[in-house]
């Protein structure tokens, strides 16, 4: 979960994290990074697509709409 202030966003955080996260995922022999959002976190569908996730599934937990994405890694 990335919880994040209204001043910060459109800076650059979550893309940041995002190829912190692939490249620690590609240290370890990771192939393929899945991710989730709820379907409300528009900003985060967006963030996930941007950077190369396509959606693969959406569900429901807990009342809630759920999305996951996955990316295959170079």
């Amino acid at each position: 979960m990335i919880i994040r202030s209204y001043r910060k966003k459109r800076r650059g955080l979550g893309r940041q994290m995002l190829s912190a996260l692939e490249e620690a995922a590609k240290a370890k022999g990771y192939t393929t990074l899945i991710l989730d959002t709820t379907s409300s976190q528009t900003p985060a569908q967006t963030l996930f697509e941007r950077n190369g996730y396509k959606e693969t599934k959406r569900t429901h937990w807990k009342g809630r709409g759920l999305i996951y994405y996955a990316k295959e890694l170079p």
